[in-house]
């Protein structure tokens, strides 16, 4: 058995922006598809596919598209049968129409075929994910916008494994509707998951349509309360954005996306549901720094030992001026649950102990068990700096006890809170005795580190400016113990 390592691989651009959508693993490595993007323009530019070796250094690189076109990758779907990978994600052609590519590589990473579909009159075209059927029915969730900007298209199309198009379904209403992801609950009926209502449902803030294998509607239920309360749905109480699926070993929907809104700040939620949409269970960790964000396309991924990994980003950049110009640092979290939803243990991307921005895309099981993360960050000590492609693995003993004031655990509280000159933390449960605390300012400068000695620490804070400080415990291994914040008044 392969020894469980961590590491990290970062995709620099020359002069650009790299985003890192998706992931997966073959006995080979890892396969890897980036793309270049612009922080103000609406579409991406150069598409390549990467293989990495066991330890993330890179064994090989291919442009699959270049700036002729505009092309971004979104999903891979390994075909376990023949080794190819097959790749979906967005296009426009060099005479400007908008459509969706699947590109086929085989294990070192040649192509063996690419197949363009057109949806006509569309000025933006975007997707999120697919899904795959048993007998290998691939399904396009796809939507854009004409121009000028009117009502959300929404574009479903099934293909085969050799890019032929089996059906396409194509809506515009004039509710918001976006397809986040799907599940296909047989070989003939998929589920889709959307943000918005859909035309044949009540209004909501989001629903679950069910397709036949001609996307024809079957039926569909919207979203309920992630609290399991009674109370009228909202933005506020609902999953109503990024909503992601899996289905778990008892056929209950798990579900992960966004609550809340920009005026009141967005959480993160993970959410079980019946196939009938009945509320059974939920989880949603407390916003600590500022919004709690989902991974864009994938937030939660169930193990081969049916657990979860579920990832959330702390601190999340919204704007202004926009979501690729961040000021702060981010802190992203892994947490590994049993089905039930009890958490089992927790991993930590601090970025305020390197003043970097982490935006993620997706968490994964690599094939020996390691939790994998995907995405983008931006250095922030250099103001010149681009988002950088980056996939990092983290070893499965790295997932430490978690310390989330709602989960029991290791609970630190940090008192008094706001306050003047001095203030206390105190951290209850097993701890190493000697544990280091480092607390930085909110921009990611440290201004003070010292050893907590069982648990407690006193932090003279007198010749500190007014503000928001972060503090993050460690043991003598640096692995993380817990985190908080202390505002000084």
């Amino acid at each position: 058995m392969l020894a469980q390592v961590g590491w990290t691989t970062e995709f620099p651009g020359s002069n650009s922006n790299v985003l890192v959508s998706d992931v997966s693993f073959s006995g080979s490595g890892v396969l890897v598809i980036a793309h270049t993007f612009s922080v103000n323009g609406p579409f991406d530019s150069e598409l390549s596919a990467y293989r990495l070796d066991v330890d993330g250094s890179t064994s090989s690189q291919r442009l699959l598209w270049d700036s002729a076109y505009r092309v971004s990758g979104r999903y891979i779907h390994l075909d376990e049968v023949t080794g190819y990978a097959h790749i979906l994600g967005e296009i426009q052609t060099s005479d400007g129409l908008m459509g969706f590519h699947h590109t086929t590589l085989d294990d070192a990473l040649n192509s063996i075929d690419s197949v363009v579909y057109i949806c006509p009159e569309q000025a933006t075209l975007f997707m999120d994910n697919a899904c795959v059927s048993s007998s290998g029915r691939m399904l396009i969730l796809g939507y854009g916008r004409t121009d000028p900007p009117g009502a959300v298209n929404t574009f479903l199309i099934t293909t085969n494994m050799d890019g032929d198009s089996l059906d396409a379904y194509q809506s515009s209403y004039g509710t918001f509707h976006v397809p986040r992801s799907g599940v296909f609950t047989s070989n003939d009926t998929a589920l889709i998951a959307f943000r918005g209502a859909m035309p044949q449902l009540p209004f909501g803030t989001a629903s679950y349509v069910r397709l036949d294998e001609n996307l024809d509607y079957v039926d569909g239920f919207n979203d309920v309360p992630y609290d399991g309360s009674p109370g009228p749905l909202t933005l506020s109480n609902s999953v109503n954005d990024g909503q992601y699926m899996s289905i778990l070993p008892n056929g209950n929907l798990l579900v992960s996306g966004r609550a809340g809104n920009l005026s009141d700040g967005y959480s993160t939620v993970l959410q079980v549901l019946t196939p009938q949409g009945e509320w059974v269970g939920s989880f949603a960790p407390e916003r600590e720094l500022g919004h709690v964000h989902p991974a864009l396309y994938g937030g939660h991924v169930l193990t081969s030992e049916n657990e979860i990994l579920f990832v959330v980003t702390d601190n999340f950049f919204t704007g202004p001026p926009s979501l690729w110009e961040p000021t702060e640092p981010s802190k992203v979290t892994v947490y590994r649950l049993d089905t039930d939803l009890n958490v089992l243990c927790s991993a930590v991307v601090d970025g305020f102990v390197d003043n970097t921005y982490y935006f993620v895309t997706r968490v994964k099981e690599s094939r020996t068990g390691e939790i994998v993360l995907t995405g983008t960050r931006k250095d922030l000590s250099n103001g010149s700096s681009s988002f950088e492609g980056w996939v990092q693995q983290i070893a499965r003993n790295d997932c430490g006890v978690t310390v989330d004031e709602r989960l029991g655990a290791n609970q630190v509280h940090a008192y008094p809170n706001p306050g003047l000159d001095a203030f206390t933390v105190q951290v209850n449960g097993a701890i190493d005795p000697r544990a280091i605390m480092r607390l930085f300012t909110s921009d990611g400068r440290m201004v003070q580190e010292l050893v907590v000695l069982n648990g407690s620490a006193n932090i003279d804070a007198s010749h500190w400016g007014s503000g928001l400080y972060h503090f993050r415990i460690t043991d003598r291994t640096g692995r993380p113990i817990a985190s908080g914040h202390w505002v000084r008044e």
